[in-house]
């Protein structure tokens, strides 16, 4: 398959969810990658995981990923407890506050990518998609009507390239999109651990002063994943620790919510940076998920926002469609990119706002902190729209 409607450039959650959709709506697409196929699910949990929200296992279920996520490992959470150690400030949610099942469902990355893959496999068979694992881009060049994509022994042509190749994004790089890259200053320390008491399908959010701690339900109720963000030095510190150290330091991190915690698999660190790029879209190509943006871990929403780009650009690709409009056109791109753009920045700075408030020690500040925790929960209503609006 040579040519096609649209070239992804990524082979991994958006850009396997965007393929999916684009194919059930009747386009062509290539994707290409250069990492492995997705294999199977392994007996030890994932090191990164995702919070999906409504509209994400929404999209899941429309193209018929969502049977093999189900057939793997996945937890529901029904409710999520947040508290400020450095006050008496707390706020729990619980889904039946708003009238749904769950509140949201964590999921490993790989399982995702793998039934992405797998419901991929059948457009593929009708000649309507290909995936291209193992091959690296080697170059792309813009032609009159189409993108040419180089691979290493071939060449595939494309009305219009989209790059979701992730936060170190080849493709944003070589067509030299501009973007802000503001460090948070702190750094994500990420593990599988063991807990003394079962999770009872709730998540965990800590506020500390270096940063939040959030401890995710696993499928085992003795198994979660941590999101530890803190400094830098924390982080490198306790990465190198022993494992007896991590485990009496997060166990009192989480004030012993779960008893006493202990790790069981390694432990990764990486730096937490804000990027977004200045324009989603050149001439024929647009960048979509973490190419575009990324934003701090607090919320779980990065994967979400990524998830609705791709619906976006759907969106704007059938409508440029039904219009007779090209795929590749500036008033189809602009489309998209308006829809998302603001949405995505607004989350920027409400992660940004809900970072410095947290990790500010003026003692003022913290008693107004622990007020506004402390009176949002008594409100049901303004719960239930901060709910809404993470789904």
């Amino acid at each position: 398959m040579n040519k096609a409607d649209v070239a992804i450039i990524g082979g991994g959650l958006v850009g396997l969810m965007l393929a999916n959709q684009l194919c059930k709506a009747g386009f062509s697409c290539v994707i290409c990658d250069a990492g492995k196929v997705p294999q199977g699910m392994s007996d030890c949990y994932d090191l990164r995981v995702s919070a999906i929200n409504k509209s994400s296992r929404a999209q899941f279920v429309d193209v018929g990923a969502w049977q093999y996520v189900e057939e793997a490992r996945t937890s529901p959470y029904l409710h999520m407890s947040v508290w400020d150690t450095e006050t008496s400030g707390k706020i729990e949610f619980h889904a039946s506050e708003v009238g749904e099942p769950v509140l949201g469902t964590i999921i490993e990355n790989s399982v995702m990518i793998k039934a992405l893959y797998q419901s991929l496999r059948k457009y593929e068979a009708k000649g309507r998609c290909k995936v291209y694992y193992d091959a690296p881009c080697q170059g792309l060049e813009k032609k009159t009507t189409a993108w040419q994509v180089v691979l290493q022994d071939h060449a595939i042509e494309a009305t219009l390239l989209v790059g979701a190749d992730g936060a170190q994004s080849w493709v944003r790089k070589t067509l030299d999109f501009k973007v802000s890259e503001k460090p948070y200053g702190q750094h994500a320390v990420v593990a599988v651990i063991r807990t003394e008491k079962p999770h009872a399908l709730t998540a965990y959010q800590a506020f500390l002063p270096t940063g939040p701690l959030a401890l995710l339900p696993l499928s085992d109720p003795h198994a979660c994943s941590i999101v530890w963000s803190t400094s830098p030095d924390e982080a490198k510190k306790w990465v190198a620790a022993s494992e007896e150290d991590f485990n009496v330091a997060l166990t009192q991190a989480s004030g012993h919510k779960l008893g006493t915690l202990a790790v069981q698999s390694a432990r990764v660190q990486f730096p937490l940076i804000q990027r977004h790029v200045e324009d989603y879209m050149q001439s024929g190509v647009v960048l979509v998920g973490d190419a575009a943006h990324t934003i701090h871990p607090l919320a779980g929403q990065g994967v979400n926002l990524g998830f609705a780009d791709a619906a976006a650009l759907l969106d704007s690709l059938v409508w440029a469609r039904k219009k007779g409009r090209p795929l590749d056109g500036k008033g189809t791109l602009a489309r998209y990119e308006h829809k998302r753009r603001a949405h995505n920045q607004s989350m920027m700075w409400g992660m940004q706002a809900l970072k410095g408030l947290f990790s500010n020690v003026s003692p003022g500040l913290k008693a107004l902190r622990a007020v506004g925790l402390n009176q949002t929960d008594r409100l049901s209503h303004l719960k239930r729209q901060i709910i809404k609006a993470a789904n």
